[in-house]
């Protein structure tokens, strides 16, 4: 392996890479937000199906119109994940609604939560059907399986 010394930044504050802010604080997924399943659901919606390529005409609504400004917004307020403290104590949180599943992975420290890692899947037609109790295990389970 070879290093390029005009490519190489070392001894800086912050730097980013692959999309990622890096500082002593943690990582600022630039691109990640933690409920873009949720944000994008109108726009996958609308392209569910089997249609050949160019065949479908999409019927363009408001709330397709806020999936393009909404991540704007959540990109702005972005959640900067911690760097993990191997002997901090870990948890995983899971959440659910009419759509997906989510999980954060965060660490405690004092009295602070930090989030380390995020998940979040679109909820299956089939799995729309079910009932709010096994939706929560489902989030439990997918949330260990991911982390």
């Amino acid at each position: 392996m070879e290093i390029n010394k005009d490519k190489s930044q070392l001894h800086q504050p912050e730097v980013t890479v692959l999309g990622h802010t890096v500082n002593s604080e943690g990582i600022c997924l630039i691109c990640h937000i933690s409920h873009a399943t949720s944000l994008q659901s109108p726009l996958s919606d609308a392209l569910q199906g089997k249609y050949p390529s160019g065949d479908h005409k999409v019927m363009w609504t408001q709330d397709m119109t806020r999936t393009f400004s909404d991540p704007k917004t959540a990109l702005a307020s972005a959640i900067t994940l911690a760097h993990p403290r191997g002997n901090s104590p870990i948890s995983i949180s899971t959440d659910t609604n009419d759509i997906m599943i989510s999980a954060v992975l965060q660490q405690h420290i004092d009295k602070d939560s930090q989030p380390l890692c995020y998940f979040s899947k679109k909820l299956s037609t089939s799995q729309h059907k079910s009932s709010a109790f096994d939706t929560e295990l489902l989030a439990i389970s997918e949330a260990r399986s991911y982390f």
